[in-house]
C-alpha cells in the first residue's frame, strides 16, 4: 500500500525555470520601479527597473531606500507616507490601516492616513 500524506495531486516540474519578470499578483510580466516623491508629487529619486516578481519592500531594502527613509524620519523628523506594499517596513514609514476583517469601520484617526495616500 502506498501512502503519501503530503501529496496534493499536482505534479511540479522542478527543472522548469520561473521568469523573474513575471508577477504572480498581476499574472503578467512587468517591472517594479521604486520612487521617492516630494509632498507635491515631484519625484526626488527613481530606481532602475527590478524584476516584477519582487515585492515593494524587498526592492526598497535591496536598494537601501529604507535606510534613507529611517534616517529622514529620525534626524529630520520627516516621516514617509507609503502604500500597503511597505507594510511592516518599520518606524517612520507609515502605511494605510487595513479595514477590520469583522466588518467594523476604521476609527476616524486610523482612516485619515489612508485617505492622505489616496488624495496624493
Amino acid at each position: 500500500m502506498f501512502a503519501d500524506q503530503g501529496f496534493t495531486g499536482r505534479l511540479v516540474d522542478r527543472a522548469a525555470t520561473i521568469d523573474a519578470w513575471y508577477s504572480g499578483k498581476h499574472r503578467d510580466f512587468g517591472a517594479n520601479i521604486q520612487a521617492v516623491l516630494r509632498p507635491d508629487g515631484l519625484p526626488i529619486w527613481t530606481s532602475d527597473a527590478m524584476p516584477g516578481h519582487l515585492h515593494d519592500l524587498t526592492c526598497a531594502q535591496r536598494l537601501d531606500v529604507t535606510g534613507a527613509l529611517y534616517w529622514t524620519a529620525s534626524e529630520l523628523r520627516l516621516p514617509t507616507l507609503a502604500d500597503s506594499g511597505y507594510e511592516g517596513a518599520g518606524q517612520g514609514i507609515h502605511t494605510p490601516c487595513k479595514q477590520p476583517a469583522d466588518g467594523r469601520r476604521l476609527a476616524v484617526d486610523n482612516a485619515r492616513p489612508g485617505r492622505r495616500l489616496q488624495v496624493a
